[in-house]
């Protein structure tokens, strides 16, 4: 998949450098390490595009600190997404739209300065991150698929209760960022479509008030309300189709299974006709003389006299 990139095979880990497509889960993740890399021409600032929200935003989280819309504060995660954008996703772009609605999920760790790179499939994003972070369940809602991805990326330290057994597994949550993120020539194109005229314009351009979230808090809740909504129709269709399914797949086994139980039933009855009648009975016990007892044999003969 890395093929013909080496200066990115030199920074990746283990099983990450023989993938043949992006990973679903955190156990497949994409390792590389960052320690090396340097921040001039690979930051997420120098390769895309987050428009700001024209009004601040609070986000209630049920586990988290509130979120808030402020820059990104860590060098960490600027310069993991930034690269990943760069070197991972962009070369990729064909196969990252073929995955569907995703949420690209980095945990960004300090020492060992080493990054996990995954992509979440939206359905799994709503289970995880509804209440924990409804932010993301926004984005990958909203985002706009030909022009954009959205990320979550969250930056890690050693815990210190880690003791001698460290691993990445063991590292405590110190931060996190996250964001639509819209691809620097896509974005190009797509706001000289919006300066043109006609209904694609006008399309065009309510894309870009949502890519920078130009519209309302509660217009943005409502357009992803309907996108949910939208999706949980879509789910119930497919679940009623699989139940249709099986029903048939059960009508269609029971039909089999009769139809077999009458075929052997046939097969037994052709058999019992076919089979050749019985002889007659005959007594046998006519064909043998009766044999004298021993007492009899035993016993003199008497002459008459």
């Amino acid at each position: 998949m890395f093929a013909g990139d080496a200066e990115l095979e030199s920074i990746l880990i283990g099983q990450s450098k023989t993938l043949q497509s992006f990973p679903r889960q955190r156990r497949h993740a994409i390792q590389f390490r960052y320690g090396n890399i340097p921040a001039a021409g690979n930051s997420m600032q120098n390769v895309g595009a987050m428009f700001m929200p024209l009004t601040d935003q609070t986000i209630h989280s049920s586990t988290y600190r509130d979120f808030k819309n402020t820059p990104c504060d860590s060098w960490e995660i600027e310069l993991c997404v930034g690269l990943a954008v760069k070197r991972i996703i962009t070369p990729q772009w064909a196969h990252l739209q073929s995955l569907g609605r995703s949420l690209a999920i980095f945990k960004v760790h300090k020492e060992p300065p080493v990054c996990e790179l995954f992509f979440m499939p939206r359905d799994e994003v709503i289970r995880t991150y509804k209440d924990k972070m409804p932010k993301s369940v926004e984005w990958v809602h909203l985002y706009q698929p030909d022009i954009e991805f959205a990320f979550w990326a969250e930056l890690y330290q050693p815990s210190k209760k880690a003791g001698r057994g460290k691993s990445l597994l063991t590292d405590e949550l110190c931060g996190g960022f996250g964001s639509r993120f819209g691809m620097a020539e896509h974005l190009r194109e797509l706001v000289r479509t919006a300066e043109g005229e006609g209904p694609e314009a006008e399309r065009t351009l309510n894309a870009i008030k949502v890519a920078t979230s130009a519209c309302s808090r509660e217009e943005c809740e409502r357009i992803t309300a309907q996108a949910q909504a939208k999706m949980d129709k879509k789910r119930q269709k497919k679940e009623r189709q699989k139940e249709a399914k099986a029903e048939r797949r059960a009508q269609q086994q029971e039909a089999e299974k009769q139809l077999q139980a009458e075929t052997e039933a046939e097969i037994i009855a052709s058999a019992r006709a076919a089979r050749l009648p019985a002889p007659p009975q005959v007594d046998f016990t006519r064909l043998f003389i009766d044999k004298p007892s021993p007492e009899r044999l035993e016993k003199p003969l008497q002459q008459e006299g």
